[in-house]
């Protein structure tokens, strides 16, 4: 869940979360990352998609506002490449320019909110509160998945899927004792997805 600390009464609150801004215009960059500095967010700029794509992924609150049009690679072309990663964090695209075609394809793709400029600043805060609330779970379970087997990540992947034992085991061509088996030792690890 996302955090909120109250420093003192009518203090402005303390939101945890990384945003990366991706976009190849330096001055917007600056000054996005300044709002954002400012409601207590961790950011980090990146002039183009493809220093995004280079980037180290980390599991944590997080989201990313991302613009279309680029130098290199464009928004939907990064978002395409990050779809085929374990984990990534919601996506916002901001843009000036889109077309309907744009934004529906971005949005059928997973983005969580399509905005065009101009946006409030208490619109895209909003927007960005909501993503990093939404990507705060996700961020735990693929943390999560980082101390278990292969084996576990699958099993554990497909119960937070909503699949019963009978159902994983079907899925994995395993027998039901050895995804028991397997269910108890993620328990042990600290974690049972639902």
């Amino acid at each position: 869940m996302l955090s909120i600390d109250i420093k003192w009464p009518g203090a402005k609150t303390t939101l945890k979360g990384l945003i990366y801004i991706v976009d190849d215009d330096p001055s917007l960059r600056k000054s996005l990352a300044g709002l954002f500095d400012d409601t207590g967010f961790t950011v980090k700029e990146c002039p183009s998609a493809e220093s995004f794509l280079q980037l180290k992924p980390r599991y944590e609150p997080s989201c990313i506002l991302l613009d279309v049009k680029m130098d290199g690679m464009s928004g939907l072309e990064m978002q395409e490449q990050l779809s085929r990663r374990e984990f990534t964090p919601p996506i916002v695209f901001l843009t000036g320019q889109a077309s309907l075609q744009q934004a529906v394809s971005a949005m059928r793709a997973g983005a969580c909110h399509f905005l065009t400029k101009p946006v409030s600043d208490e619109q895209l805060l909003d927007t960005v509160r909501e993503a990093v609330e939404q990507s705060s779970s996700d961020a735990r379970f693929f943390n999560f998945l980082q101390k278990l087997t292969n084996t576990e990540k699958q099993i554990a992947t497909l119960i937070r899927q909503g699949l019963q034992t009978k159902q994983i085991a079907a899925e994995l061509n395993a027998s039901i004792r050895t995804v028991e088996w397997h269910r108890k030792n993620i328990a042990k690890k600290g974690y049972l997805p639902r």
